[in-house]
Order: C-alpha cells, then structure tokens, then sequence
C-alpha cells in the first residue's frame, strides 16, 4: 500500500503545528500558550502535539530547530564568501541579527524557561550545536583555504560567535536602549576582532 499521502499528511501537519506554535508561543508567553490553542490555531487535534513532538516542551524546542534548519537552508541566506573571513563573520552576524528581529517574541518566552525548566535545559545543547553548524562549516572552508590558522578551534569559535550573536540581537535589543546603528557597528567591530584573532601568523 502506498504510504506516500499518509507521509504527505504528517508532515503537513507538523508544519501546520510549528507555524501555529511560533504564533501561540510568542503571543501568549509558555504557561499561557496551552496546546489547546496551538492546535486550534493550527485546526487539527490537539493529541497530534504529543504524538509528533512528546507534548508542549517537545514542540517549544521544534520550533526553535525549525526556525535554525530554516536559517541554515534559507535561500536569502548571504553566499559564502571565499576570500575574506572578517567579511564572512560580518554577513553571518548582520544575517542573524535581522532573523532574531523576526523571532523575538518567540525568544521572549523561550530564554526566561531555558533557565528555569530542566526538561528543556538538558535537551538544547544539541540544538545550540546546530545553531553554530552553519558558521562551522563556512569558517572550515576559510581555514581549508589558509585563511585561518591551522590550530584554531572553530567548534568553539562558532559556538562563541552565535553566543555573541544572540547576546547582541536579542538580550542588547530588548533590554537596553541602545539603537540599531550601534548594535549593528557593534557586529562589524566584534566581526574583525573575531578575524583577526583566527588570523594565520604572519609568513
């Protein structure tokens, strides 16, 4: 029997889910937004959010991998740029910095229970390894090209530089007054401070 429209279906309605979960997720904040209204919002039954995603805190965590695949799969995401890596430092945070814009609210209900909730706590570092996946690969090839240093750590320095990122374009932004124009020179000062420290030595 052909499964291929039942996949069709599930998959349908995992969109339908996520989309409807980012809404209720940054509208209502985490206790208010019950999955009752996240399926209403979608139009499908609410059991579907346990069996795809194990239930409210499964599908808080979906939405925040979906919205990095998004981001690592985006066909507005800028090109790698082969020859400069202060540059490609600066297109990436400049990138990122216009997504967490789109994403806030969402933030503003997923950083305060990141803290407070286990459950989600012990399950987010694999989705901050793909938060930097994207960086990692693109720093790789610089260093494959000698643009970087041989010994640098780039796991550490992409997982520094998404930290940075999110510090900046989200925490900077909706609790301080500093305005755009700053943030964004902020970017581009930490982008060629980043460069020059995984810069090869001198021949």
């Amino acid at each position: 029997m052909d499964q291929t429209p039942r996949k069709r279906d599930k998959e349908a309605s995992k969109r339908a889910l996520l989309r409807a979960g980012l809404k209720v997720f940054s509208t209502y904040g985490y206790d208010a937004a019950t999955t009752k209204k996240v399926a209403a919002e979608a139009g499908l039954n609410e059991q579907l959010i346990s069996r795809y995603f194990g239930g409210k805190a499964g599908l808080l965590l979906a939405v925040l991998t979906d919205f990095l695949d998004e981001e690592a799969n985006d066909s507005n995401y800028p090109p790698a740029i082969a020859n400069g890596v202060e540059e490609e430092l600066r297109h990436f945070l400049l990138y990122r910095h216009a997504r967490l814009l789109a994403m806030q609210g969402f933030f503003r209900t997923f950083v305060p229970l990141s803290f407070l909730d286990a459950s989600i706590k012990e399950r987010l570092e694999p989705v901050l390894l793909l938060a930097a996946g994207v960086l990692f690969d693109r720093l790789t090839a610089l260093q494959k090209r000698h643009l970087i240093r041989a010994d640098a750590d780039l796991e550490s320095a992409s997982l520094m530089a998404n930290g940075v990122s999110f510090f900046v374009s989200f925490m900077l932004r909706v609790s301080t007054t500093i305005d755009e124009t700053h943030l964004t020179r902020m970017i581009s000062e930490f982008a060629a401070d980043m460069a020059h420290g995984l810069a090869p030595p001198p021949s």
